[in-house]
């Protein structure tokens, strides 16, 4: 699992108050010992601020679906699972990611 500006620490910073439906970019899947198996990829994490919506065949978008208050919660860490779809075996793996929000001028003096 890789997102499309994927960082060493798996650390993504964000502007808190992104609007609904904003996608903050692509997520890639792919199985190293067999080109064939569909690859099914799921958010386990904060599933009423984010959602993964699939582009095409191992390529998801992770979407926000929900209001990123940065005064509520500074980061949110994210869990995804991948499961291939194996003939003779079913695996499955988790990736973490982290997203911490910048915080905007939205508060009166």
């Amino acid at each position: 699992i890789l997102p499309d500006n994927h960082s060493q620490k798996n650390i993504f910073y964000i502007d808190e108050e992104q609007e609904i439906n904003t996608r903050l970019f692509h997520l890639s899947v792919s199985d190293k010992d067999s080109v064939n198996n569909k690859i099914i990829l799921k958010l386990l994490t904060h599933q009423n601020l984010f959602q993964l919506n699939e582009q095409y065949n191992d390529l998801y978008n992770l979407i926000i679906i929900g209001r990123l208050d940065r005064e509520q919660q500074e980061e949110y860490n994210l869990i995804f699972e991948a499961k291939d779809q194996g003939t003779e075996q079913t695996l499955t793996t988790e990736k973490h990611l982290t997203i911490r929000l910048i915080d905007i001028n939205d508060c009166s003096p």
